[in-house]
């Protein structure tokens, strides 16, 4: 069942997800330095569509900024 907000035309059990390029301009990095991070088992969680290898992948906003915050260092080591 899906439920929209009249304002959001985006149903509600879907969360905010953003493809790679999108995910790759909004980290300031290049989409194929993101698959090269998804290669290397680093960098954000993502979600895989599909079976294929060639499948398309998704990034939740929630696991970027999971990632960015996990990235945080804070000057003078306190």
């Amino acid at each position: 069942m899906k439920h929209k907000d009249k304002d959001n035309p985006i149903p509600a059990f879907i969360p905010m997800a953003l493809s790679s390029e999108d995910a790759a301009r909004a980290l300031g990095v290049s989409p194929k330095t993101l698959a090269n991070w998804r290669c290397a088992g680093r960098g954000p969680a993502y979600v895989h569509i599909g079976d294929s290898p060639r499948s398309p992948v998704l990034y939740l906003m929630e696991d970027l900024e999971d990632w960015l915050r996990s990235r945080r260092r804070c000057v003078g080591g306190e």
